[in-house]
């Protein structure tokens, strides 16, 4: 299903934004309950990095446990693997916006490992 995704981003830039043809990096967050590296290992193959001329770069999140991977031995992915864990353990007593809020803090956090 991944590689449909990506098409149909790529063929959007295609429609819509022509001028950002060769300078788009998509970062995939990819969220599945179980099996987080080994997904990875799947999506972060040099066949997929690079796609036509769009650069995709991946994290995969556990969302069963808040298993990070931003690749096998990233020094990151302990970290903020530990910061999702503990959202995911206080998703009940937090409210909506706060949780939302701190989730895509994280978020942007990873945003920045990335580059």
């Amino acid at each position: 299903m991944f590689l449909e995704a990506q098409k149909a981003v790529y063929n959007y830039l295609i429609t819509f934004k022509q001028e950002k043809i060769g300078k788009v990096t998509a970062n995939w967050f990819v969220c599945s309950e179980q099996g987080g590296l080994y997904l990875y290992e799947v999506l972060g193959v040099k066949e997929y990095r690079k796609y036509l001329t769009m650069k995709n770069r991946f994290i995969v999140i556990n969302s069963i446990s808040g298993t990070v991977s931003f690749g096998p031995g990233h020094l990151d992915n302990h970290e903020i693997s530990e910061k999702i864990h503990m959202l995911l353990e206080t998703y009940r007593l937090t409210s909506k916006d706060k949780w939302l809020n701190q989730m895509f803090s994280i978020f942007d956090v990873c945003k920045q490992v990335l580059e």
